[in-house]
């Protein structure tokens, strides 16, 4: 990624958070008690691009079996690998 696509980026959406603040939401979503299995922890400010861990309801095409297929078609053919 270029300088510039990374300064158009911050300019969009402000500066990112620290890592050890990005992190957050994946720890807390692995070792909260609180947790259920296939629920989205995200973050709780500015549409979920900061903050704290918070649960973000998936959206209908999350679950979405045919987008599914099509996105891992999608990445097997820009990447080159293929899983069996």
């Amino acid at each position: 990624m270029t300088a510039e696509a990374i300064n158009s980026f911050i300019e969009l959406l402000g500066a990112q958070m620290e890592a050890w603040q990005g992190a957050l939401s994946t720890l807390y979503a692995a070792v909260s008690p609180g947790v259920n299995e296939a629920e989205l922890y995200g973050f709780d400010t500015d549409g979920g691009l900061r903050g704290y861990p918070a649960f973000n309801p998936l959206i209908p095409i999350a679950m979405d079996e045919a987008a599914a297929k099509r996105l891992w078609e999608a990445a097997e053919a820009y990447t080159g690998i293929v899983f069996p």
